[in-house]
């Protein structure tokens, strides 16, 4: 991204989060897989195990931007504008996007009443429950 984005430039980011929540989902639905054996800041070595371009490593973002300093150390072009971890419940309840599944219509009030008890599990047990990273970055160099 450094020779496409200009100075003062935002990347912005959503990425699953691996979380106790997130990998029961994912093995109930046979989804995706995850793994933090991999050295993501090894630009030399492919960190998918799969030769299908469809599978991936939901646990890069947690990877990466977990630790913001280490993050910093490798990319010193970037600086977080935001790096937090969000979703429960309206995640689950999305639908999905490679996987249909089944999901409840709900109006705004319950939304904004379920988006503020995900904050709450998230503040309180944040391993257990996020299921969502949002993170943004901006291009200081």
């Amino acid at each position: 991204m450094l020779i496409y984005l200009k100075k003062d430039g935002l990347i912005l980011i959503n990425e699953p989060e691996t979380s106790f929540f997130l990998k029961f989902v994912q093995y109930l639905l046979d989804d995706e897989a995850w793994s933090y054996k991999v050295n993501i800041f090894n630009s030399k070595k492919n960190i998918f195990k799969s030769n299908s371009p469809w599978d991936s490593n939901t646990a890069v973002a947690q990877l990466l931007f977990k630790n913001e300093k280490k993050f910093n150390f490798y990319f010193p072009n970037f600086v977080f504008l935001k790096n937090e971890l969000s979703e429960f419940s309206i995640f689950l309840n999305s639908g999905g996007v490679v996987q249909d599944t089944f999901h409840v219509p709900v109006n705004k009030f319950i939304f904004n009443l379920m988006n503020f008890v995900d904050k709450l599990l998230i503040w309180l047990l944040p391993g257990i429950f996020a299921l969502n990273r949002r993170v943004v970055l901006k291009k200081i160099k």
